[in-house]
């Protein structure tokens, strides 16, 4: 999918009863969840917020909207904050050369994984994932804290 790539407030303007995104210099073809990604890491911080502006997303594009509906997207923008430009795993990659530590990198990447599929396998992890957000819930984690 076509995503914008740079979706924040200074990139929204109202047109009559509409809000349009404008200023298209980073859009790119992936997965659609980077726009909700990144609007929730930089942006949307209070669950109550990510949680509107994502059924009103649902509701505009006529796709289910219930709560549990909006908590799944949510929590796969949570998960996707990981790749991001600035997110967790940009910053292990980006350290200055003489703090990179190859070992290290591999153990927090493994780490960021598991995290990952414990969230999918147990429904109490993703609804604290959904209502911390994701680096705060793993910070939290045995499997990120330890390192």
């Amino acid at each position: 999918i076509t995503v914008h790539g740079d979706f924040h407030p200074g990139n929204m303007v109202r047109a009559r009863q509409e809000v349009r995104v404008i200023d298209f210099e980073f859009t790119c073809v992936t997965h659609a969840v980077q726009d909700f990604a990144w609007a929730f890491f930089a942006y949307l911080k209070d669950p109550a917020q990510k949680r509107k502006f994502t059924q009103a997303y649902l509701q505009a594009c006529d796709l289910p909207h219930q709560a549990e509906d909006v908590d799944a997207l949510v929590l796969d923008a949570e998960i996707a904050s990981l790749g991001l430009v600035f997110g967790p795993l940009w910053r292990i990659l980006h350290r200055k050369s003489s703090k990179w530590d190859p070992t290290r990198c591999a153990q927090l990447y493994q780490g960021y994984k598991d995290f990952v599929q414990q969230t999918r396998e147990f429904p109490v992890l993703a609804a604290e994932v959904v209502e911390r957000g994701f680096e705060v819930a793993a910070r939290s984690s045995p499997a990120i804290a330890k390192l």
